[in-house]
């Protein structure tokens, strides 16, 4: 088959999606619901018996993830925006039954859905073959109701999970994952801790050093330097000691044979799930005296000396808590979290008081937190000299016209497809909706002659249905042929604006030149200490933020890249 014929025969089958969702609750669910392959099969079955073609880079999936936790499902995400961007060439969404869609509050999941049905998208369920329906009080009750009991068993298994889990806790029994210091062993049909020897000596010796007054910054050297057992660290992050693995290691009741359950428990305020801390009142607390590391004297200690370094703390800032109060604020400091050491850790900024005033550098998180375990790397890193020869180069070296113009004409040439091809499909396309015109114009003259009218009808809405697809892929076709009449010296013009304002705005205030820096930067700048006592930085740096919306409304990346050093 030749691919006019393929392409012929594409238009003339209405053109459908799939969505497959699978959660992490499997208890009391069928075995179609327990497989996402299966219910992709199945859409795909069912699809096909409609006379609906398939498009397979339209096939979405969630696998193991919970029908109310919609920011985890990217998957059904890229189908929701490709149909309000109105670009989705299919029609009709196929899945197993509501419930795979969303588990959240009845009106939240039925007005996902419903918007789905206003932007012209069918939706089917192949379980019992029904379509979701809306715009009249029974339609908009019963997919309420339906909405409304998925979500009611999501919270019934969410209760069931966590009375269970209560169980286990008040029998002292695992309840959660593994925690330093013991090991799960199962025994029968549960999961006990036993006592690891080797890593309870090392939360002894933790205790006994913070009962003696060294900070947590110290324990973390001193246990990186003895190459003491540590907890596993988290994806991405070096193995060993830190502060912040020490901190909880003092405040865990486990240790002195206290088992505390259910201080926080997870809520989703529409935003998404989240742990919220719960009141003390409602906390489970247990005795364990089979898993006491820590005597009561030991622990008594270290929290005291805990609690006169916080007073101590607080007096010396006037009672108040320095750091930002929280993540979504900006550093003050223009190469936090944007420049990292070669050891893989960040740069953190740091300062010293002297005589002359105070002087601010970065310096090495590894080397910093954790010891020469970790970095050896404890060169400081000036902040004025640093900032000031990160933004010089970019400045004087990426945003300079001549480089930017070569990335124009690296992303218009990218963007400018073939005129000839794009021709020749459009009048392929504009051909077959000329031939269904005249099917149409045929079925109209048989109605008028008194023929079956409820088949002729529905004959005469299928053509329509298949008309508007070939129409709107001409428009589609014609936007790209549209792309190789770019004003490129217009676009040009722009972007010498558009660079001058950013090479200005670079040395003024440190929050305007992170966001400026962040938008240029592709990953993190990587500072390498010589051996003169020198830094040498590098970058993969690509104009895509500057450049996106300039030449098109859409995201793209030039060719070429630009790696400064200095």
């Amino acid at each position: 088959m030749n691919e006019k014929q393929q392409i012929r025969g594409l238009t003339h089958a209405p053109l459908a999606a799939i969505y497959a969702r699978k959660s992490t609750e499997q208890e009391g669910t069928d075995a179609d619901a327990k497989s996402v392959a299966r219910q992709i099969e199945n859409a795909r079955a069912f699809a096909e018996r409609q006379g609906w073609q398939v498009c397979e880079q339209h096939v979405y999936a969630d696998d193991a993830i919970s029908g109310a936790a919609t920011k985890k499902l990217l998957s059904r995400q890229r189908m929701l925006d490709s149909i309000a961007s109105g670009s989705a060439p299919f029609k009709v969404v196929v899945m197993r039954d509501a419930s795979r869609f969303s588990r959240r509050d009845g009106d939240e999941a039925f007005g996902e859905l419903k918007r789905i049905a206003l932007a012209g998208v069918q939706v089917v369920f192949y379980s019992d073959g029904s379509k979701f329906a809306h715009g009249t009080m029974a339609t908009n009750v019963v997919g309420f109701l339906q909405s409304e009991m998925a979500a009611e068993y999501r919270r019934q298994v969410a209760l069931s999970t966590r009375e269970a889990i209560w169980r286990k806790a008040k029998a002292g029994h695992v309840a959660g994952g593994r925690v330093f210091g013991y090991d799960n062993v199962r025994v029968g049909g549960h999961v006990e801790r036993h006592i690891n020897d080797r890593e309870a000596a090392v939360v002894s010796r933790i205790f006994e050093m913070a009962a003696d007054g060294a900070g947590q910054k110290r324990i973390a050297k001193t246990l990186n330097e003895a190459q003491s057992p540590c907890p596993r660290a988290q994806r991405s992050r070096p193995d060993g000691w830190a502060p912040s693995s020490v901190r909880p290691v003092l405040r865990r009741t486990l240790y002195r044979g206290l088992i505390t359950f259910g201080k926080t428990h997870k809520r989703d305020d529409g935003s998404g799930p989240r742990q919220v801390r719960q009141d003390a009142s409602q906390w489970l607390t247990v005795d364990a005296p089979q898993l006491r590391i820590v005597s009561d004297e030991l622990w008594a200690a270290a929290h005291r000396r805990l609690r006169d370094a916080e007073a101590l703390y607080l007096r010396g800032t006037g009672g108040r808590v320095f750091g930002r109060p929280a993540r979504s604020l900006e550093s003050r400091y223009l190469l936090s979290g944007l420049a990292r050491c070669t050891c893989g850790s960040n740069f953190m900024a740091h300062s010293t008081t002297s005589g002359k005033g105070r002087k601010r550098y970065y310096v090495c998180c590894g080397y910093h937190n954790r010891g020469k375990t970790a970095c050896t790397n404890g060169l400081q890193l000036w902040m004025v000299e640093a900032d000031g020869a990160v933004l010089e180069q970019l400045r004087d070296y990426v945003l300079q016209p001549s480089v930017v113009e070569g990335a124009v004409a690296d992303a218009v040439a990218m963007l400018r497809p073939a005129a000839s091809e794009l021709d020749a499909q459009r009048a392929e396309f504009e051909k077959h909706a000329h031939s269904i015109d005249v099917e149409i114009a045929h079925l109209v003259k048989a109605i008028a002659a008194g023929g079956q009218l409820a088949s002729l009808i529905a004959a005469m809405k299928e053509r329509e249905q298949q008309r508007d697809q070939l129409l709107q892929q001409v428009a589609s076709l014609n936007q790209l042929r549209d792309i190789g009449h770019l004003d490129v010296k217009r676009i040009e013009k722009d972007l010498r604006v558009r660079v001058k304002e950013w090479r200005g705005l670079l040395g003024r205030q440190v929050p305007v030149a992170r966001q400026i820096v962040r938008k240029l930067l592709e990953g993190r700048l990587v500072f390498t200490a010589r051996e003169d006592r020198t830094y040498e930085f590098s970058g993969r740096v690509s104009l895509g933020g500057l450049l996106q919306g300039t030449v098109l409304p859409r995201e793209w990346r030039p060719r070429r890249d630009w790696i400064p050093s200095a």
